[in-house]
């Protein structure tokens, strides 16, 4: 583990909880928050072991981080049963759970402090993720009544296409920056921290909740059925 102000590690690990969680209450399903938490054990004991700190093996380690859940998670959208499911998500939850990229953000910014990852990454660089989390509550209470029916879509609808773009920036940055044979950026300052316990938990569990939120949120609300006027 980094060596690091103990409020920083515990604030990554309650804001990866509070994204399962928040996952959990858009699916209503037990079976996702058993099978989350058992991968985030199971990474978090291989990142405990030092297994990803060594990015100079062939194959690289890394990609068992993401490509694991990721493809899983895509697959969905291919098949009809997983659109089924997708499609019964609580877009209200959905848009909640982008509040942890705020507190993303701030651990972003901590690990560029201690020399762990580079100023790209960080709401001083390229990252503007911290401008999404932000505003997730407001947006979804603008967006959603009390009773959770859906108004204004088109302003949902542009703050996800906003969402995904600052995303898919920070997901490049942060896989430039990998002290790896594939890195082209931040050579003084690589992204070491994303290889320890437990800020492994970003690419293999906030990152992948997200970015199927994006997904799923963009693909529901440019159906034409809920572009409608109310």
């Amino acid at each position: 583990m980094l060596d690091l102000p103990l409020f920083i590690p515990i604030t990554f690990a309650l804001t990866t909880l509070a994204a399962v969680y928040c996952f959990y209450r858009a699916s209503g399903q037990r079976i996702f928050l058993i099978v989350a938490l058992l991968w985030l054990g199971l990474q978090g004991a291989l990142a405990l072991t030092g297994f990803y700190v060594d990015e100079h093996t062939i194959p690289p380690r890394f990609p068992l981080l993401i490509m694991p859940v990721i493809i899983p998670l895509l697959a969905l959208f291919r098949f009809r049963k997983g659109r089924r499911f997708l499609d019964r998500l609580d877009l209200r939850w959905l848009t909640l759970l982008h509040t942890v990229r705020l507190p993303m953000a701030l651990v972003m910014f901590w690990l560029f402090d201690a020399h762990q990852a580079p100023l790209q990454v960080t709401f001083m660089g390229w990252n503007y993720d911290i401008l999404i989390g932000l505003t997730a509550p407001v947006m979804a209470s603008l967006v959603f009544g009390k009773k959770g029916e859906l108004h204004r879509p088109k302003l949902l609808l542009g703050w996800n296409l906003i969402g995904l773009a600052t995303l898919l920036i920070m997901a490049t940055m942060t896989l430039a920056s990998l002290p790896t044979a594939m890195q082209s950026l931040s050579f003084s300052h690589p992204m070491f921290g994303i290889l320890y316990f437990p800020y492994t938990w970003m690419p293999c569990g906030i990152f992948p909740l997200i970015f199927i939120a994006q997904l799923v949120a963009l693909r529901r609300l440019s159906t034409a059925r809920l572009l409608q006027p109310a």
